[in-house]
């Protein structure tokens, strides 16, 4: 009797044994999925220094006239 229910107790804890090694495992495993995904996500590559370019913008407008002065409408006044 008292061997059956120490072998029931034993039983009890090897399966509640194996369902926390199980979680701890799985937990384990993702964390070694995502950690190095993460890191490769979150690493950049060093950039060349771009050389300096020079560029051009043409702005023209029926509103006004080249040089002239713009019309209050299309100020923040207006």
């Amino acid at each position: 009797m008292l061997s059956d229910l120490i072998l029931s107790v034993v039983h009890e804890f090897e399966s509640w044994a194996r369902g926390v090694a199980s979680k701890q495992l799985c937990f384990l495993l993702a964390i070694l999925v995502v950690l190095p995904l993460t890191m490769v996500g979150c690493a950049r590559e060093a950039q060349a220094p771009q050389e300096d370019t020079k560029m051009t913008l043409l702005l023209s407008s029926t509103a006004f006239q080249e040089g002239g002065a713009i019309p209050t409408k299309y100020t923040c006044d207006g």
